[in-house]
């Protein structure tokens, strides 16, 4: 997995793109099987405050600065069998005064079956459990807005 990071100028607002790629076998769609969907991601250190609605808010307390991390809406795609071997951002974030510098796959995921019109729910993608498809993990910082992963 890939997580792909974009600075802009001048703003303390950061897009964070998640990119998978994965070898699908007899299975497509794999997706976050529901609304609530935990994801495992590592921040780094808040740097600035910031106000507002957000899927996560830390506040230090030493300094009082709050972060938060927003899931952009319409961005959590599901990564088909077309895509098999190919990165594809299946989330973007929109973080203001934190980094995510890792994350997690694990568990909560759903897949449908290419041969009929099963769906698997709660698939685990965990190092021991690789049954559903083959995960390469790669951390980068992408700034290159010619960079086709780059994610405005």
């Amino acid at each position: 997995m890939v997580v792909s990071l974009n600075k802009p100028n001048n703003s303390i607002s950061k897009l964070l793109g998640v990119q998978i790629s994965c070898e699908l076998t007899n299975v497509t769609n794999l997706s976050p099987s529901c609304d609530d969907f935990r994801w495992y991601l590592k921040e780094k250190t808040p740097i600035q405050d910031s106000r507002g609605d957000a899927n996560l808010v830390i506040r230090c307390k030493f300094c009082k600065r709050v972060s938060n991390a927003d899931i952009i809406p319409g961005s959590i795609l599901p990564y088909s069998l077309d895509d098999s071997g190919h990165f594809k951002t299946i989330a973007k974030f929109d973080c203001r005064g934190l980094e995510f510098t890792e994350f997690s796959p694990r568990c909560g995921w759903s897949a449908s079956s290419v041969n009929s019109d099963a769906v698997f729910d709660d698939i685990s993608l965990t190092d021991e459990v690789k049954q559903y498809s083959a995960i390469n993990i790669i951390f980068s910082s992408n700034t290159n807005e010619n960079d086709p992963n780059y994610l405005l």
